[in-house]
């Protein structure tokens, strides 16, 4: 036999002896370490991460990662960037990512695991880590319009941490659709409905909307699309509307035409009963809001999250008391955020075009809390 050849076979053959010794002794560990925590979709939750394996050997490692506590709670692999194949006694870092409705949620502990795409009886486990990535937190979720999914309350895709919400009248027909980085809106309307009633039920809308907490500053970008006349009552919407669900009070973001007129308003404060409403008209593509200043000048008080709570139906054989005990308990519910966020186009009969639309790129801002979300 060759030398050569029998160099490679020797070589072969020492590894096989290696593998079997690693499997024999149980999966061969590998050290796992977690160096970052990101959240660039901004959807309050981790959806990536910067991770570094060291491989001891004997055995290389093709590396899977899963975290076991994410939204979903199963091991759902990420997808990884980074070297193939870790070789024994050799180290690499992987940035990992996921998308928004498999990441792990904003402030809860987590591990990463890391297993052998080939069934090799390799494994690691990084050290407890906490889903708090740096930086603001969102006040909307998904402002950038990122992970368009298939939805299970629509037949068309939504992007994540947004709902629809559709008001049609007669022939009125709608679509919503886009793609990461960009959500459009359209309303073709039925130019043949001229009456109205003369209340707000009257509107032909398609909107997308959240419930989000209250933002420090707020921007919004407009691609292509519709624009109202230069009014603070316009009969055609293409804009963007924070209402205080608690407050009674609403900002309203209006993309127009330029004023034909020196005079004409470009901010106004309208009052319709106990709700008040400001209306901001914008005449280029973006605007950014300083919402707190907004509100102290409008001489309204910024709204706080608040919790529904219930007392808990337990009994005393429940937590191991006496039968005569009466214990007294309460229980956290949920998040109540106190703005609903829309993002729509709208007209209101006699309509003035028979197609409204417009395309929204970016729609939100950082929180003013900057506590956890969840």
């Amino acid at each position: 036999m060759r030398p050569a050849l029998l160099l490679v076979l020797l070589s072969l053959a020492g590894g096989a002896l290696a593998a079997a010794l690693a499997m024999s002794a149980g999966a061969q560990e590998v050290g796992l370490s977690v160096l970052a925590v990101g959240d660039p979709s901004w959807s309050a939750r981790v959806t990536s991460l910067q991770v570094r394996v060291d491989n001891p050997g004997p055995l290389p490692v093709s590396p899977v990662f899963t975290t076991p506590a994410n939204a979903l709670l199963n091991p759902f692999s990420w997808n990884a960037s980074g070297p193939g194949t870790v070789p024994p006694g050799g180290n690499a870092t992987f940035d990992l990512t996921t998308p928004p409705w498999t990441g792990i949620p904003e402030g809860v502990g987590f591990r990463v695991v890391v297993t052998d795409a080939h069934g090799r009886a390799v494994r690691g486990e990084s050290d407890l880590a906490r889903a708090d990535p740096p930086g603001d937190r969102p006040s909307a979720l998904n402002p950038g319009f990122a992970s368009w999914i298939p939805s299970m309350i629509a037949p068309y895709s939504l992007p994540y941490g947004w709902v629809p919400e559709i008001v049609l009248h007669g022939s009125d027909r709608f679509a919503i659709d886009g793609r990461d980085g960009a959500a459009h809106l359209s309303l073709d309307l039925d130019i043949n409905r001229t009456k109205a009633e003369g209340g707000p039920e009257d509107w032909s809308m398609v909107a997308l909307r959240q419930r989000i907490d209250f933002p420090r500053t707020f921007r919004v970008e407009l691609g292509n699309g519709t624009r109202s006349d230069h009014a603070v009552g316009p009969r055609t919407i293409v804009g963007v509307s924070l209402e205080d669900v608690y407050g009674k009070t609403q900002v309203l973001i209006l993309f127009s035409e330029r004023p034909t007129a020196p005079d004409q308003p470009s901010e106004a404060l309208l009052r319709f009963g106990d709700f008040a409403s400001r209306r901001v008209l914008v005449t280029n593509r973006t605007i950014e809001v300083d919402m707190v200043k907004l509100y102290e000048d409008a001489g309204w008080k910024v709204p706080d999250r608040q919790h529904a709570v219930r007392e808990a139906t337990v009994g005393p054989e429940d937590v191991g008391l006496g039968a005569g005990a009466m214990p007294g308990a309460y229980e956290q519910l949920s998040l109540q955020r106190p703005l609903e966020l829309r993002v729509l186009v709208a007209s209101f009969p006699p309509h003035e075009r028979e197609r409204v639309e417009a395309t929204f790129s970016y729609v939100g801002g950082p929180a003013l809390d900057p506590s956890p979300s969840s």
